[in-house]
């Protein structure tokens, strides 16, 4: 059973779902990169230490911590449902 607008749409640009060759190729590197871009906040981190309220260590990681969970979260919620959405025609290089 297809989706509703599957038909409106050129075969070229259906989703594709079929011939999985595994995860370890070189668009994995891309992805690597990407991700650990998204992360890098280590030069706004004593500011953000010192505009913190009630600032200590432990409450500094738990802040961090819950932060970084939260957008890893975030961004595997968008690539799953990217991909669940365009399956094999995701591009890595959207913007």
């Amino acid at each position: 059973q297809n989706g509703r607008f599957l038909d409106d749409i050129p075969p070229e640009m259906q989703p594709v779902f079929g011939n999985y060759n595994g995860c370890w190729t070189s668009k994995v590197l891309v992805f690597l990169a990407m991700v650990f871009e998204a992360f890098v906040a280590h030069y706004n981190a004593p500011r953000f230490f010192v505009e913190l309220k009630d600032a200590s260590m432990p409450r500094f990681r738990a802040v961090v911590g819950n932060g970084f969970g939260s957008s890893t979260v975030l961004y595997i919620l968008i690539m799953s449902f990217g991909y669940l959405t365009f399956g094999g025609n995701c591009d890595g290089y959207i913007l």
